[in-house]
């Protein structure tokens, strides 16, 4: 998982952490003049980044009212909020309320971004198809089976400025066969095995704000990525004594014939998403 992202959001990673960004954007309103009785009120709100380029890590916000008697300024009240992204998907909350410059209250508190992780699996496919047949004392078992699984994993986490989603449909089938025969003190046999198909699809998406030229950005990406196996082979012969055949062993096993198949993986599409100005 941790290389997925990594690949998605390269291009973010990239700029110097000894140089923050932050955007801010002043409110104000005033009524009446300072040199006799004015009454005032102005707000704040600044995004703050690590670096040019980085994701929004940081969001304060501050309100005051004020006033002016006489071209003396007297604070009135004064309240501050601010939130910061920590590491391992956590928050840090804080706040502040002034009256006449005397802090009156001061919450602090830390809370964990929401994670979602959910996995939708088929039912699992086993068949097995047997033959048996006793000649006098030797018994001869023939098997061919077919076993598989199919699903979906799913996840989703959300923090101060981003937003990220997974989706794995992922499958895994094989054959296999195998002839043993029963000669009473002892079992000889072959077994083979045959993988059709392993493998998953990995589909991704992010959204983040981040400060680009001294203005909050909205941007994101979208990724597919690709991996399967097919068309592993094995083909073994073993002996097994009855009270290695109890313990599920093999006393000898010897393989005949092995193949790796085919491997392949890959990027499916790699798409960054427009970039929208919203702050």
């Amino acid at each position: 998982m941790q290389k997925f992202w990594m690949a998605a959001g390269a291009l973010l990673l990239i700029a110097s952490e000894t140089s923050a960004a932050e955007k801010c954007r002043d409110w104000a309103w005033q009524k009446g003049s300072r040199k006799t009785a004015q009454f005032g009120l102005n707000a704040d709100l600044c995004l703050g980044a690590h670096n040019p380029q980085a994701v929004v890590n940081e969001v304060k916000a501050r309100g005051e009212a004020e006033g002016y008697l006489l071209d003396k300024r007297i604070p009135l009240l004064r309240t501050e909020a601010g939130t910061r992204s920590q590491q391992g998907h956590n928050l840090e909350l804080n706040a502040g309320v002034f009256i006449v410059g005397q802090k009156v209250w001061s919450p602090s508190l830390n809370v964990a971004t929401p994670y979602y992780e959910k996995s939708f699996n088929l039912p699992a496919l086993d068949m097995e198809f047997p033959y048996r047949v006793q000649l006098g004392p030797i018994g001869v078992k023939v098997a061919a089976g077919v076993r598989g699984t199919a699903g979906v994993d799913l996840n989703a986490s959300a923090e101060l400025a981003q937003l990220q989603a997974r989706m794995i449909p992922h499958l895994d089938t094989n054959g296999y066969a195998y002839a043993d025969i029963d000669l009473w003190l002892a079992h000889v046999g072959a077994e083979s095995s045959l993988l059709f198909a392993r493998g998953d699809i990995n589909l991704g998406a992010s959204t983040q704000v981040v400060i680009k030229d001294n203005t909050a950005m909205l941007t994101g990406s979208v990724l597919g990525l690709y991996a399967l196996r097919t068309l592993d082979g094995r083909l073994n012969v073993y002996a097994d004594t009855k009270s290695a055949r109890r313990r599920g062993v093999h006393s000898w096993e010897r393989q005949l014939l092995g193949f790796d198949g085919f491997a392949m993986q890959g990027t499916m599409f790699e798409a960054a998403i427009p970039e929208v100005a919203i702050y």
